[in-house]
């Protein structure tokens, strides 16, 4: 879910915590690297995605230093894990519009012809493992929302969700508000030209 950040709310202390997994959050990072290069705070060797990471830093910077009132945000648990890793001031609040904000999840694919299948599946279960999932929602891991269906789990699974505290900055699921559907991928050619003939490209 996208999501705004402002700076203009007052400050409140910020939630700290974990869950006891040793090293979950350098495996969280490594197994989602290919993917949220945003979080994971690495340069990617493909182009589009390392101007979208500069952009997101140094979005993130401009509202720090209150160059910026308002950013946005491809995670609505973002703003509470920059707060809690001490990159963006406690003051900062996620908000999303009346109408809904654009909604999707994040998807794991093991291309037809991998060379270690069984290796990826195993990867790909560890992922949905609830207790995975609840450890990388905590915005002192990564902050993610779950793709979990929490009605679904266990009382106990179900329990490491509920005790999370998400943070100062992000708001419960149910004031999300409507998911909205992503624009065509077709748009993507069109918004691109048009901004470049706009606004330019980036040096």
């Amino acid at each position: 879910r996208g999501a705004a950040t402002s700076a203009s709310q007052p400050s409140v202390r910020t939630a700290q915590g974990g869950d006891g997994f040793v090293g979950l959050k350098v495996l969280c990072k490594a197994l989602i690297a290919g993917h949220q290069i945003e979080t994971c705070g690495r340069r990617s060797q493909h182009p589009v995605a390392h101007h979208a990471l500069q952009g997101a830093v140094a979005r993130h910077q401009l509202l720090a230093d209150g160059e910026l009132g308002i950013t946005f945000a491809f995670n609505p648990g973002r703003a509470s894990a920059e707060i809690a890793a001490g990159t963006l001031p406690d003051s900062v609040r996620t908000f999303t519009f009346d109408g809904g904000t654009i909604g999707n999840a994040s998807f794991v694919a093991i291309p037809f012809n991998a060379a270690h299948q069984a290796g990826a599946q195993v990867i790909a279960n560890l992922i949905l493992d609830p207790a995975i999932q609840a450890a990388a929602q905590d915005p002192a891991t990564l902050g993610f929302q779950t793709v979990l269906n929490l009605a679904a789990l266990s009382p106990e699974d179900r329990a490491r969700f509920d005790a999370l505290e998400l943070g100062v900055a992000t708001l419960p699921p149910a004031a999300l508000g409507p998911a909205l559907l992503e624009p065509h991928a077709s748009w993507m050619v069109r918004i691109a030209d048009d901004w470049a003939k706009r606004y330019g490209t980036a040096p």
